[in-house]
């Protein structure tokens, strides 16, 4: 057990009613080392309370930004994990909280195969009242565990974190990961300059350039606890959101990757489905250029995902609905020989 120690990295904001349980969830774990606590430049009482754990436990350590000035959450967990002691580090947001068996497989994994840079398990949900379970559970969750629906090979997760499988094979929170340091440092930490998607674009990062494997992905090894302030329930995500995301993906592709064409095509595609749901001009203009579109990149037309997320988008209801049935029918027809080789490139060859 002693080759396998944690440091558990904590961004605190406006936490006062949760970080008391978050703190003890990874205290309790003796795979646990230190939890190292950013506290960022909260509101309420937080800061004090961070202060009274410190002085209780030796294992906890608290840290503010210079200046003591509000940075955001990537920000806050790259410092925190630039002050780990520890080789392996795993996240864990103030208002979550780790199970007894977080790290099960994970003490099995690390200390066996110095070549795993990162083992990705499985997220629960726990909402602080019923209010909250009827407001969120279907409308944004649709969940019971935040995790990947099967254990994909590691060369092959960039592909499911790019969209180029043929189903949805499922998620990863970064509460339920425990990553190699040195990898995060390989790839430059939390891209800071990404706002509300910062957790998606690091995950691509660490699967083009990390060895990621599954441990326990159909039990929980963590809580996220869902109430009003929740930044996934207080902002929804939106197209320009996403289409942000998308274009900073881009850009960190094609200055940081060689190769990998397909994956960067797949961004790009989504990066456009996404600028065009943002746009501001008319019904009309959109159609002209979701016209355009498809010549440009038939993927829009081709992927299901894309085609129904713009037609929705743009058209919503009764008039998306009689769209995407023309879609099916014309790939069943005049694209029939077309689609079925897009198919051996994207999805025979990738995902399976």
């Amino acid at each position: 057990m002693d080759s396998f120690k944690v440091s558990v990295v904590m961004g605190v904001y406006n936490a006062e009613k949760f970080i008391q349980k978050a703190v003890d969830s990874a205290l309790q774990l003796e795979e646990v080392k230190e939890v190292i606590m950013v506290e960022d430049a909260s509101t309420d009482n937080t800061f004090a309370i961070c202060q009274q754990i410190v002085k209780e436990n030796k294992n906890v350590k608290l840290f503010q930004h210079p200046g003591k000035v509000n940075k955001g959450v990537g920000p806050s967990k790259n410092l925190g994990v630039k002050k780990a002691s520890c080789d392996i580090v795993a996240f864990l947001d103030a208002d979550d909280y780790f199970l007894p068996n977080r790290f099960e497989a994970e003490k099995k994994i690390f200390p066996n195969h110095p070549e795993i840079d990162g083992v990705y398990g499985a997220l629960g949900f726990h909402y602080y009242s019923e209010e909250y379970r009827e407001k969120y559970a279907k409308r944004i969750f649709n969940t019971d565990l935040t995790t990947m629906t099967e254990k994909i090979p590691p060369e092959k997760l960039k592909y499911a974190f790019s969209g180029m499988c043929r189903d949805d094979k499922g998620h990863i929170s970064l509460i339920a990961l425990t990553i190699r340091k040195s990898l995060i440092e390989k790839v430059n930490y939390i891209d800071e300059d990404v706002d509300f998607h910062q957790d998606t674009h690091f995950l691509l990062k660490i699967a083009l350039f990390g060895t990621l494997v599954p441990g326990i992905i159909d039990k929980a090894g963590g809580m996220r606890g869902v109430h009003g302030a929740n930044r996934i329930t207080s902002n929804r995500q939106n197209a320009h959101s996403r289409y942000l995301l998308y274009t900073a993906m881009e850009e960190w592709l094609q200055k940081n990757v060689e190769g990998e064409d397909e994956i960067k095509r797949f961004i790009s595609k989504d990066r456009m489905v996404y600028q065009l749901l943002s746009s501001k001009k008319n019904r009309l203009a959109k159609t002209i250029n979701l016209v355009r579109l498809f010549f440009k990149e038939p993927f829009v037309f081709y992927i299901e995902y894309s085609f129904n997320v713009l037609l929705n988008g743009i058209y919503g209801g009764r008039i998306g609905r009689i769209f995407i049935k023309f879609r099916k029918k014309v790939l069943n027809t005049v694209f029939k020989k077309q689609a079925q080789k897009w198919d051996m490139i994207i999805y025979d060859h990738y995902c399976n």
